[in-house]
């Protein structure tokens, strides 16, 4: 599979992400870690010992922008209407 260079959005694509309600955020960031994860456990069978590395690097870096977000999520979810 040829990997893709660029996602076909006619919109901005990370101010609409960034636009997200903070437990939508949240939950984004949560499923492309899950992703990327799982592209390092399929690296990692194919014997690609310093990509997996990397990958389940950027994976742990986006459990914790998740859970940063989670925290924003709970400081601003009582003030929301």
């Amino acid at each position: 599979m040829k990997h893709p260079t660029q996602i076909n959005y006619d919109g901005d694509l990370v101010e609409d992400i960034g636009n997200l309600r903070y437990d939508a955020l949240r939950d984004f960031l949560w499923k492309l870690k899950e992703k990327i994860e799982r592209d390092g456990d399929a690296d990692k069978a194919r014997g690609r010992e310093q990509l997996s590395g990397a990958l389940y690097a950027a994976s742990e870096f986006l459990d914790h922008a998740g859970e940063c977000i989670q925290w924003a999520w709970e400081i601003s979810e009582p003030h929301m209407k």
